[in-house]
């Protein structure tokens, strides 16, 4: 499973420690969605209705008035719809031709990735999957250089891990198992409350969890250099091969970023 930083640098998405879609959100006013769009208060109100249960705007709506505004200039306007209807129409699809209001408040909030990683499927790397399943952690180099200035996200508030929220539920990721994928050597072993796993269905939240993990995202707790060590990265020396034996099928990580896949 790929990290929050290595998906957001895979997407080409900025990373953000704003609390993620919960559905617990209020539904926005007209004027701050207009806003959004930099469209009229007048029209987000006369086009807002209700589809499969739920109110949103249409994307014919939203289509035809960034063609509008491309066919003037305003390539500011037409960007700002257009990124709207990419979340909506590729990444966060409820309805067909539909935005839903989650969706804006998705876009409103500008966390996306952590929103994406939550239920992160690869059905299309069904075939990466059954190639590597025999692969050792010996056997595959995933670190890109490009993450080498990052610190990483290490925990959230109380948890000593990363929740993810996501529309249909919650889970974690364990960074402490993971930093290789980064470059980090894993030094010793990690205690058990660092691999505490954590799963809700919505709905389903006996342990109020999604209430903690939003509340966690008001703190978070980065890790670097200083706390993790440097990067082993590049060349092994004979020493490794000594300890850990040769390496294998080394995979370049542009062929992980086609493929979509980081872990």
């Amino acid at each position: 499973m790929p990290m929050l930083e290595e998906y957001a640098h895979l997407l080409g998405i900025p990373m953000s420690n704003n609390v993620p879609f919960s559905g617990l959100e209020e539904i926005p006013r007209s004027q701050i969605i207009a806003d959004a769009l930099h469209l009229n208060k007048s029209e987000i109100y006369a086009n807002m209705m209700k589809k499969g249960g739920i109110r949103g705007l249409t994307s014919e709506f939203l289509i035809g008035r960034a063609t509008s505004f491309s066919q003037v200039g305003r390539m500011d306007i037409f960007e700002a719809i257009c990124v709207l209807l990419i979340y909506s129409l590729t990444l966060f699809l409820n309805i067909d031709n539909f935005v839903d209001v989650n969706t804006i408040i998705i876009f409103l909030i500008e966390n996306y990735v952590a929103t994406l990683l939550v239920f992160l499927e690869n059905k299309q790397c069904l075939r990466w999957s059954q190639r590597l399943v025999s692969l050792t952690n010996n056997d595959i180099v995933w670190y890109d250089s490009v993450l080498g200035g990052l610190d990483i996200i290490d925990s959230f508030g109380e948890f000593s891990n990363v929740p993810l929220i996501g529309t249909q539920g919650g889970i974690n990721y364990n960074p402490a198992l993971a930093r290789r994928q980064l470059g980090f050597p894993l030094k010793d072993k990690p205690y058990n409350i660092q691999l505490e796993g954590m799963f809700y269905k919505e709905g389903k939240d006996p342990k109020n969890l999604k209430s903690r993990m939003m509340h966690a995202w008001h703190n978070v707790h980065r890790k670097g250099r200083v706390e993790l060590g440097h990067r082993r990265v590049g060349r092994r020396t004979r020493q490794d091969e000594a300890k850990e034996g040769p390496v294998g099928r080394m995979i370049p990580c542009s062929e992980v970023k086609a493929c979509g896949i980081a872990s």
